[in-house]
């Protein structure tokens, strides 16, 4: 009974309430949640979960799902100089003149703006971002509509504030389901040399060469391609065609470029596109590029079992041939889209993987291999370099 008396009593004393946590360890934590999750989980419990909040660095805001409950609340809870990271609805913009002015504290480094109408990002989103262009890194801003006014120019204008009014920006986002290709008419004297992340929804391809020159220290660029291609209208007003033919874009990449990573999201596996984008992106820098959950040409009947997938043939070959030599640095080429048959065998992609060495016309610097993604259903095909 003493022995076992004495052994409950030791692991009383090695035991530890949560509470009683050192500072450190807390700070952990909250580096894993928002501030939202931490005002829900934490505030409240006892004045040092309190004092710990309020001392707590680099709060990320998502204001685009909260009440106005928590939004009277953030002021007495989150001091303005912690908060790192904000996420909101565009209709909710104004919260931020009454958490934020000039003359405070104000470190804020990240933005994201969602659900953002044209006429808004044409009237308001310079003023909105003003308070904070000295210190934002990262912005991301998510569109509900492309409806320009006037001949778009206005939303050039702002676009063209994005990329010249922000002087440490670094990583930049605009999304919008079908593309954002309307407001990316600017002049060609528009160009940044702070951007090396850029993020776009494209709808058209050639847009591309007319973009990418404006963005002198770009490293990182991400593509995404709209989901379901709808038919657009060809109807334009003769004011807007005026003032884009004014502009003088470049057309062609023949111009320098330091990007090393692309990744392509949703894009049609058809030969001539996939030339055509090759076309824009190719350059003595690239590293890698990632063409994820790319999308197959509709088929007039189903693949039959013993037909190798599209991308096994020469022409395919031929292409990366063309696009990457030895002058370029590319070490991975990965490239993925959904398998049309039935569920693929090991045999099937033995098959597969030994008709590649044989099409393989870059034997002496490539090695090919092609995989199965059961879980989704996808084809993988990886080019490395030696």
């Amino acid at each position: 009974m003493k022995k076992l008396s004495k052994r409950r009593h030791d692991q009383n004393l090695t035991k530890t309430r949560f509470e009683h946590f050192s500072t450190e360890i807390f700070f952990e934590i909250f580096d894993y949640l928002t501030g939202n999750e931490i005002y829900k989980s934490f505030f409240g419990l006892n004045r040092r979960f309190n004092e710990l909040i309020c001392n707590t660095a680099n709060i990320h805001l998502n204001l685009s799902r909260t009440t106005t409950k928590f939004h009277r609340k953030i002021d007495r809870i989150f001091p303005k100089k912690n908060i790192a990271s904000i996420s909101i609805l565009y209709k909710n913009a104004q919260l931020l003149k009454t958490l934020f002015n000039p003359i405070d504290g104000c470190r804020l480094r990240s933005f994201s703006i969602l659900n953002v109408p044209l006429c808004g990002f044409e009237m308001s989103i310079p003023e909105t971002l003003n308070t904070f262009k000295y210190q934002l890194n990262r912005l991301e801003i998510d569109f509900s509509d492309m409806c320009y006014t006037g001949t778009g120019a206005r939303a050039a204008q702002s676009f063209a504030y994005l990329l010249t009014e922000l002087p440490v920006l670094k990583n930049l986002a605009l999304n919008y389901r079908e593309g954002i290709d309307p407001i990316t008419y600017m002049s060609s004297a528009v160009i940044n040399n702070t951007i090396t992340n850029l993020t776009l929804t494209l709808y058209d391809a050639n847009r591309l060469a007319p973009l990418l020159y404006r963005f002198e220290q770009l490293i990182i660029l991400n593509i995404h391609f709209p989901k379901n291609i709808l038919k657009r209208g060809l109807m334009r007003r003769e004011a807007t065609e005026y003032y884009r033919n004014s502009l003088s874009e470049k057309t062609s990449t023949g111009y320098p470029m330091k990007i090393r990573h692309i990744n392509i999201y949703n894009c049609f596996m058809l030969l001539d596109r996939v030339d055509q984008l090759f076309k824009f992106i190719s350059s003595p820098s690239l590293v890698t590029v990632n063409l994820f959950n790319c999308k197959l040409p509709v088929a007039r009947s189903p693949m039959r079992r013993q037909e190798l997938p599209f991308i096994d043939g020469t022409h395919w070959h031929d292409l990366l041939a063309k696009y990457f030599s030895s002058s370029v640095k590319l070490k991975l080429l990965h490239i993925e889209y959904p398998y049309v048959g039935a569920t693929m065998s090991v045999t099937s992609l033995a098959h597969v993987n030994e008709k590649l060495m044989n099409y393989n016309r870059l034997a002496s610097s490539w090695s090919i291999h092609c995989s199965y993604n059961q879980e989704k259903n996808l084809l993988v095909f990886g080019f490395l370099s030696a």
